[in-house]
């Protein structure tokens, strides 16, 4: 454990290159290890095989010709081709001498590199290079005590390499023939090579018995293979070991190269905890990884950076919004305590109905404040069928005698049921707090039009609320759902209006997946409108989760 924890350390302290150069020269000295070992072994079998298939090209042609008895007045020798009177008198012929045949083969197939000795089917060397050629450098080694199993093995053949100390590697390949023999006369059979060839025969009967199998020897030097196999792998060698120091350099090159705007992006991070949340890494668009991150990255500083002048503007509101009724609270209880009243109930009344006002004030602030904070949080919905025509007309019936108060007539447009999947109870916050709006500035006389209808090319219900106010500053309307913003006079701290209503009416509907729009001009009224989606829990559960998981990562980033 305490290993692997130490190369652990050792991995997160190395850059990211080296790391990957390594990787690299790791993968690249192996890659090369196996090509150069395929290709060494590849190139010795084909030698080897090449030096068998020349010896065998060599003793074929010795082995495919005929032997004759030697004429005791003429030389003996194989001919080059068999003669076409083969007929010799008896008196001329002699017996079969394999030990004479032997020698002629030893002569003709010996050399420099090679040395060539005859067995008998015993094994026993009948006569060998060393014994007719003192200038050959090829030695014969001993024969494994398989070696007649191998030949037959091999159908009649067998090869195998033999290495020993003092020695130059050599190929050792064995051949079992049976001599040929040409009779007297034209009409003479001839034995073919192999263990089963029959008797030689004449027309006047039998001249010479069929004499044993045997074995030629060949013994090739394999020193020339083995120098250029040396120099190959002496090429080999460098080749590797100079491919994979190029292979490190061209690789912490590149690496370098590559993981350049990773360096930008933790710097950018280092500069941004530190507390310059205006630097960005700013990475051209494209769509590989290290893009993606960096676009990624700047979106979450983005939001990090609006959600940090959000909340220090939310503070600075809420301390000032806060500021107002407590300074007003210790001023009326100050008068209270050095009985500015002097006694006077009606002084005291007019006292102590300010200081409810303002506990009323800052209960509701308080309360406002409470409820952003749960929707920050990303508290879960519990989401019910909820039917908005009635949710409509139960607002409208609510809200009645305050628009009576007023002189303002509601009015609700819900032709046909029409449902969505929310929470009740926040829903009914967000119309209350729009149908609150539109009353409070419609003038005396007008209407307020409620309106719910279908939308089915984005499958959602769209709520209306439209008022015959006097509409919007054009100034307002990108800031009119900020916390705290009050742009119109109408909506002065002497209203007793927070400036979060409309906040609140935005985090709730957009916790539910939806939107909340506003078209307004001066002089016309303005329309709130609610895009909530139809029958789709899930998509405003996901929304939840996704608000949830941004926030969590926000605050760990700032952390």
């Amino acid at each position: 454990m305490a290993l692997k924890n130490k190369l652990r350390s050792i991995g997160w302290n190395l850059p990211v290159g080296v790391q990957l150069s390594v990787i690299y020269a790791v993968l690249l000295a192996g890659v090369l290890t196996l090509l150069g070992f395929a290709l060494y072994s590849q190139l010795d079998k084909f030698m080897v095989q090449n030096t068998a298939d020349r010896l065998n090209r060599f003793t074929q042609p010795v082995l495919a010709r005929p032997f004759f008895g030697r004429d005791q007045e003429g030389p003996y020798s194989f001919p080059s081709t068999p003669p076409q009177d083969t007929t010799l008198p008896d008196s001329r012929r002699r017996p079969f001498s394999i030990e004479q045949d032997a020698a002629l083969m030893v002569r003709t197939l010996s050399g420099s590199n090679a040395a060539v000795a005859v067995l008998s089917s015993s094994g026993t060397i009948i006569t060998s290079t060393q014994a007719t050629i003192t200038s050959t450098e090829v030695y014969l080694p001993a024969l494994p005590a398989d070696w007649k199993a191998r030949v037959d093995a091999g159908n009649g053949m067998a090869q195998w390499e033999v290495s020993e100390s003092g020695h130059e590697r050599s190929l050792v390949v064995v051949t079992r023939f049976i001599p040929i023999f040409q009779g007297q006369q034209s009409g003479t059979g001839t034995s073919a090579l192999g263990a089963n060839a029959p008797q030689t025969t004449t027309q006047s009967g039998p001249v010479v018995s069929q004499p044993d199998e045997y074995y030629i020897e060949q013994v090739a030097s394999l020193g020339a293979a083995d120098d250029i196999l040396n120099q190959l792998r002496l090429y080999l060698v460098l080749g590797i070991v100079l491919g994979t120091i190029v292979g490190v350099l061209c690789g912490l090159w590149l690496t370098r190269i590559i993981l350049r705007p990773l360096d930008k992006l933790a710097g950018t991070a280092e500069a941004i905890a530190a507390g310059d949340l205006r630097r960005r890494v700013r990475f051209p668009f494209g769509r590989n990884e290290v893009a993606r991150v960096g676009g990624a990255f700047d979106h979450m500083v983005d939001r990090i950076a609006e959600n940090i002048d959000s909340q220090q503007r939310f503070v600075a509101d809420a301390s000032h919004e806060l500021r107002t009724p407590l300074t007003s609270l210790e001023g009326l209880s100050e008068m209270l305590l050095i009985g500015a009243d002097r006694g006077d109930e009606r002084a005291m009344q007019r006292t102590v109905r300010a200081i409810y006002g303002e506990l009323g004030r800052m209960s509701r602030l308080v309360a406002d404040l409470l409820t952003l904070s749960r929707l920050d949080s990303s508290v879960p919905l519990t989401l019910q069928t909820v039917d908005v025509g009635r949710l409509l007309r139960d607002i409208a019936d609510q809200m009645t005698p305050i628009a009576e108060a007023k002189d303002v007539r509601l009015i609700v447009d819900s032709k046909q049921p029409t449902a969505v999947q929310a929470e009740p109870d926040k829903l009914r916050q967000v119309v209350l707090n729009l149908v609150d709006n539109a009353v409070r500035f419609s003038p005396p006389g007008k209407p307020v039009l409620m309106t719910v209808r279908h939308d089915p090319a984005h499958d959602q219900v769209l709520v209306d609320i439209q008022d015959q106010g006097p509409g919007i500053p054009a100034e307002d309307l990108p800031h009119i759902f900020d916390r705290f913003y009050r742009g119109d006079p109408s909506r002065a701290r002497a209203t007793g209006n927070s400036g979060l209503g409309l906040a609140i009416a935005q985090a709730i509907v957009q916790a539910h997946g939806g939107t909340l729009s506003v078209l307004s001009t001066p002089g016309g009224g303005a329309r709130f409108t609610v895009a909530l989606h139809i029958g789709e829990p899930a998509e405003a559960k996901e929304t939840t989760q996704a608000m949830a998981y941004v926030e969590q990562a926000e605050r760990v980033s700032l952390r």
